[in-house]
Parts: C-alpha cells; sequence; structure tokens
C-alpha cells in the first residue's frame, strides 16, 4: 500500500539563529517564502546592534510560516535549543541566516528522512561571497 502524503511530506521546523545578519536576512527569508513544499515553519531566532530582529520582523510580517523570536547574544546553540523548545514539529532544519534556498530544496532534504535515513544535508546558496564561503564551497564541491 501507498504512505499517505503527509507521510511523504512531514511537517518540518526550520530554526535560523541570525545574529548581526541585517544585510542578509531579508534576502535568505524571501528566499525560504519560495519554497515549494507543504506543511513547514521557520523560527528565526534574531538579534544584534544591526537591527537584524526588525527586518526579520518586517518580512515576516503576514506569513504564518515565519515566526521571529528575540535573540540575545548568547551562543549559537543555546539559541538553537531555544528554537528546538519553540518548535511545532518533530523533523528539524538547521539553516544560517545567510543562506538562499532554492523552491526544492527542503522537499529534496526531506527525501533521505522519508526514505529511512536518520540525517539529511543540503546545499545552499551564501548569500554573501566571501573566502570562508567559497572556500565552503570548493570544500563540498571536492566531496
Amino acid at each position: 500500500t501507498e504512505p499517505a502524503l503527509h507521510e511523504l511530506q512531514p511537517a518540518v521546523s526550520i530554526l535560523i539563529p541570525a545574529w548581526n545578519e541585517h544585510g542578509t536576512i531579508e534576502r535568505s527569508l524571501q528566499s525560504l517564502q519560495q519554497i515549494d513544499y507543504p506543511n513547514w515553519e521557520a523560527l528565526i531566532l534574531a538579534g544584534g546592534q544591526d537591527g537584524t530582529f526588525d527586518t526579520a520582523q518586517q518580512v515576516a510580517a503576514g506569513d504564518p510560516r515565519l515566526r521571529v523570536l528575540p535573540r540575545g547574544p548568547e551562543p549559537k546553540n543555546v539559541a538553537i535549543t531555544r528554537g528546538i523548545e519553540a518548535a511545532r514539529y518533530d523533523l528539524l532544519v538547521l539553516l544560517d541566516a545567510d543562506s538562499l534556498v532554492e523552491p526544492n530544496w527542503l522537499r529534496e532534504l526531506v527525501k533521505p528522512i522519508v526514505q529511512g535515513a536518520a540525517g539529511s544535508f543540503g546545499m545552499h546558496y551564501p548569500a554573501r561571497e566571501t573566502w570562508v564561503s567559497l572556500a565552503e564551497e570548493m570544500g563540498f564541491i571536492k566531496a
């Protein structure tokens, strides 16, 4: 018997810790809003002195899939833990605040999980090119 559609596309919570990401968070969230996936939410844990929280709130306004939570200067792992506690769904995805994703990104990311994998790794595009992001991309290509 065929699995039900909700089993093939389980609900997903995307956690995005963002600290001083004013220059990239808007484009990142706009790329998320283009995702072609039926049931997902993004929790943006945003803060910093550069207006990241306000920018995230402006982009998220009116989109029930995006929830912006205030973040202090705590370490990234603490922010992620707070996101896990606030997540509505059991399937969790971690995404950097300076990442751009394609519309089919989440669908492809979830496929291995549905097929029984314990985890999955998906590609994203950095919102800003730096020597660090270019070196990381080269590492992914090599792998």
